[in-house]
């Protein structure tokens, strides 16, 4: 598909004056940051997890020393769950998230069991202190929130039903070291939050384009594969070369050249916004595109968008063959995956790429599953 057009609008631009773009926003699905967060919990947990059953086998036989009652039923209870609990986690049967919640939801429970029947002289009260801990380590901070509030009512509740098990000022004192807790956890876990999600989109997003870089590549195109398969939906997968680069810069400079690329980035992830779409940075001026849930007439839309908004910038470059900056495209469109793997079909588009610098440059050249066929059956029968 040629598209050589001279660029229209407000007219060309010197290379100096490239518009600014955007940070990119992580598609839908996709948030390297809260994927830390989950790794981050799912240890903890785990180190919770453990703890418990460890405690369970300490604490257990001296219940035949104290006596059977109904703390100490429910305590067996509240341990066997948990044990149960570790071992579907283990075996991957239940997710993190959930099993975060189906902790703290026993735990909440057995706290405000063992404070209910408890007294002064039988004190249970530095266990809710435990339960602010264990709830800002688990899960999100408003949802930890939520949780200590949750307990904290539980503590109001029961100290007015049983108001002769305990003191008041002893009640007084929990609340207060409860809410101080709170405070401190709160803004110690928001903190952590967003360090963890600064880090994740340092490490997996090309500070200059603000695409992601080719180290998130191969778990995001091999995710964004299994998923089309699951589905059956198209995939598309777009190679994208800037034409001429090196003249580029030989001759306008680097700080130029990396402005350029700046907007370029900036037009391909206006263009692929979707929530099935990937942009990377592959290699140097080279971006990669995948799209999920595309036919191949929207495909077709999508790589013109790109090519028609660089020509849009209008970005003078006299060494290249029409005088402004142009992209040239390669893809392979799927309707059904099948078994192609991400090696396979990027191989694909980066043929076609090369066919459109053959051909000309400044276009869209593409090789879909129909075209593959063909080959491979004219290559069979030696044709």
């Amino acid at each position: 598909m040629n598209t050589h057009a001279k660029p229209s609008g407000r007219g060309r631009r010197e290379p100096g004056h490239v518009p600014v773009v955007r940070p990119a926003v992580a598609a839908a699905g996709v948030d390297p940051g809260r994927d830390k967060l989950l790794e981050f919990r799912r240890e903890v947990l785990a180190l919770y997890l453990r703890i418990t059953a460890c405690a369970a086998v300490v604490i257990v036989p001296t219940y035949y020393l104290v006596g059977i009652n109904a703390l100490t039923l429910a305590s067996l209870g509240f341990f066997a769950a948990v044990i149960a609990l570790y071992v579907a986690f283990r075996r991957g049967l239940v997710e993190v998230v959930t099993a975060a919640h189906l902790f703290l939801a026993a735990s909440v429970a057995i706290c405000m069991l063992g404070l209910y029947l408890g007294n002064e002289s039988f004190d249970n009260k530095p266990w809710q202190i435990l339960l602010v801990i264990a709830a800002f380590s688990l899960v999100d901070a408003r949802e930890g929130l939520a949780w200590s509030a949750a307990c904290m009512v539980g503590i109001v509740v029961i100290a007015m039903v049983r108001a002769g098990a305990y003191e008041p000022l002893s009640i007084m004192v929990l609340l207060s070291a409860q809410v101080t807790a709170v405070a401190a956890l709160y803004f110690f876990a928001r903190q952590h939050e967003r360090n963890l999600r600064t880090i994740a989109h340092i490490s997996h997003t090309d500070s200059l384009t603000q695409a992601y870089n080719r180290q998130l590549f191969d778990d995001l195109a091999r995710n964004a594969f299994n998923r089309a398969r699951r589905s059956e939906e198209p995939l598309a997968l777009f190679m994208i070369d800037i034409d001429f680069f090196k003249r580029f810069n030989d001759h306008y400079g680097h700080v130029a050249g990396d402005r350029a690329l700046a907007a370029v980035a900036g037009v391909i992830r206006h263009c692929a916004r979707r929530a099935t779409d990937l942009v990377f940075r592959y290699g140097g001026e080279e971006f990669c595109v995948i799209s999920g849930g595309l036919d191949m007439d929207g495909a077709r839309r999508l790589a013109d968008s790109i090519i028609e908004g660089v020509r849009e910038l209008g970005l003078e470059h006299t060494t290249a063959d029409c005088g402004y900056l142009t992209v040239s495209i390669g893809m392979a469109h799927y309707e059904f995956l099948g078994e192609c793997d991400v090696g396979g079909v990027l191989q694909q588009a980066d043929a076609a790429l090369y066919r459109a610098k053959q051909r000309g440059r400044n276009r869209l050249e593409h090789e879909d599953d129909l075209d593959v066929a063909v080959a491979d059956y004219l290559q069979g029968a030696g044709g």
